[in-house]
């Protein structure tokens, strides 16, 4: 169970512990408090995209500060409680617990979210304060630890890095080839954009990926032919992540619907019968 002793509720840090340790509460979905934390991540990232926009933020800034302020005072909090009660976890118990839960990549993501909040007490709005806040962005990274479908769908992918790589690799592959291909045909005629194989790597780059910007396109009639074909070629590329892709996210499905059936099986199952069969009943 990775508790102490397994009691019940019987100690405030264990009450403040199950209602933030997402880990307990995966089977019934996340807690009040995690949802509500939820909700305030959320905002404070929408905060921070609005406080990009001046028309916005011009004669609201004494909103957006109290708004930042409470936030951060929410979210040093919520870090001080976890770090506080992670100690009803065995692995984490003790202050050296607690160290190596703060160097786990979740809290420490957590914390590097903190950092902007924490800015902000400094009482000055520099520039490079502005940006520094904009690193709240990353407390979204924190949504994935809310649901357990996402979590399925992370190992579903890590399954499959293999797979990935060696798509990532023909793709690097025939980027290279059309680079090259197209550096021989335009070279002498467009020596700014094909004079060499990494100026004609950023048309490969936006051809294979069929994003097209037109900046950069061949004019001679062999230079067309291998541009046809190099396009050709990045659908096929581009479909094999995409087909990884699909089967890692069918794996995931095919996971929750078997644990939501092992879930309904043990649910309707009848009460085991302890008589002995030795005695005829």
């Amino acid at each position: 169970m990775g508790r102490l002793g397994g009691e019940p509720l019987r100690t405030l840090r264990h009450r403040v512990w199950l209602q933030l340790d997402l880990r307990e509460t995966r089977e019934h979905g996340p807690s009040v408090s995690n949802w509500v934390i939820f909700g305030l991540i959320i905002v404070a990232v929408v905060l921070a995209v609005l406080e990009t926009e001046d028309t916005i933020v011009r004669g609201r800034q004494s909103y957006f500060h109290m708004a930042d302020m409470a936030l951060g005072v929410i979210f040093v909090g919520e870090y001080l409680l976890r770090v506080w009660c992670m100690a009803e976890r065995t692995e984490f118990a003790g202050w050296r617990g607690r160290l190596h839960y703060m160097v786990q990549p979740a809290a420490l993501m957590d914390l590097v979210a903190l950092l902007p909040f924490i800015a902000l007490f400094g009482g000055q709005d520099l520039f490079v304060l502005r940006i520094v806040r904009l690193v709240r962005i990353v407390a979204l990274g924190r949504l994935g630890e809310f649901s357990a479908a996402f979590q399925r769908v992370l190992r579903a992918v890590a399954g499959r890095l293999g797979d990935l790589a060696i798509a990532l690799l023909c793709a690097v592959f025939v980027m290279l080839v059309a680079a090259t291909a197209l550096y021989l045909a335009e070279r002498h005629v467009q020596p700014e954009a094909f004079g060499s194989i990494p100026r004609a790597l950023w048309w490969a780059v936006a051809t294979i990926t069929t994003v097209g910007y037109g900046d950069v396109y061949p004019i001679t009639a062999l230079g067309k032919v291998l541009a046809a074909i190099a396009a050709v070629m990045g659908i096929i590329v581009l479909a094999m992540p995409a087909g990884i892709m699909a089967a890692a996210f069918s794996d995931a499905l095919q996971e929750h619907r078997a644990e939501r059936h092992a879930r309904r099986i043990g649910l309707h199952s009848p009460p085991h019968d302890h008589r002995d069969p030795r005695n005829g009943d």
